[in-house]
């Protein structure tokens, strides 16, 4: 996937994301809870691992 800076919250110059993929609004896979940051400026790709939804131990 592509970030950047106009995925940021305004007022803010980076943060933290989660990926999560949907299917007809069912979570289907999602990354881990810490799997990187959004930088402010141009677009960067950004690869992420997939999980199946699994409650949390």
């Amino acid at each position: 996937m592509w970030l950047g800076g106009k995925d940021l919250a305004e007022g803010k110059n980076k943060d933290l994301f989660v990926a999560t993929l949907l299917r007809d609004g069912e979570v289907v896979a999602h990354s881990k809870s810490t799997t990187g940051f959004i930088d402010d400026g141009h677009f960067e790709p950004k690869y992420v691992s997939f999980y199946h939804p699994h409650e949390r131990s």
